[in-house]
């Protein structure tokens, strides 16, 4: 009974470990814009708040000196990168003339999520396979046990306390 009773632990640090990985990854990829009104976009130029422009294959961005806090979709936000809610090209043309910085970016930011569904998958498929290999041992998922454990009760080969006390560990695992 020792070895069913960490298995849960065992699960639970792998869990964590997964978590922590995930917000890891979140953490490395790189701020999304927000995108800001013609009017918000004028203002945060004329304060000088707009370090370079980024130009990617799916459109551009600013990366601004600080966060300002703009109004975005979902209210209010910090950020320290923006972009055009309607894209305009000749704000970034008019950028380049003038002289501005402009950085040119490669959009990569699709392997990051194809690295997070590979790595949901696997987690995925190694739980089914491991239920899989308890199952065939006899053990089954604590469910299983639990009408296992009932059907013992019903048929007098265990003891009401005995129900009762193996049930209790069983709970806790659901």
């Amino acid at each position: 009974m020792k070895k069913q009773s960490t298995q849960p632990t065992y699960f639970a640090l792998a869990l964590a470990s997964f978590l922590l990985a995930i917000v890891l990854l979140f953490n490395m990829l790189s701020p999304m814009a927000v995108p800001v009104t013609k009017e918000q976009f004028d203002q945060i130029r004329e304060a000088d708040l707009i370090e370079y422009l980024i130009v990617q294959p799916r459109g551009f961005t600013w990366q601004l000196t600080r966060a300002v806090r703009v109004q975005g979709p979902n209210g209010e936000t910090v950020t320290k990168r923006i972009e055009l809610a309607e894209p305009d090209p000749t704000v970034a043309e008019d950028w380049r003339q003038r002289g501005g910085a402009v950085r040119q970016e490669q959009d990569t930011s699709w392997w990051g999520g194809m690295v997070f569904i590979a790595l949901l998958l696997g987690v995925g498929g190694w739980h089914i396979w491991s239920q899989i290999r308890l199952d065939l041992k006899g053990g089954g998922g604590p469910r299983r046990r639990l009408r296992d454990l009932e059907t013992a009760l019903k048929q007098g080969k265990i003891t009401q306390a005995e129900f009762r006390q193996q049930a209790e560990r069983l709970w806790a695992e659901l």
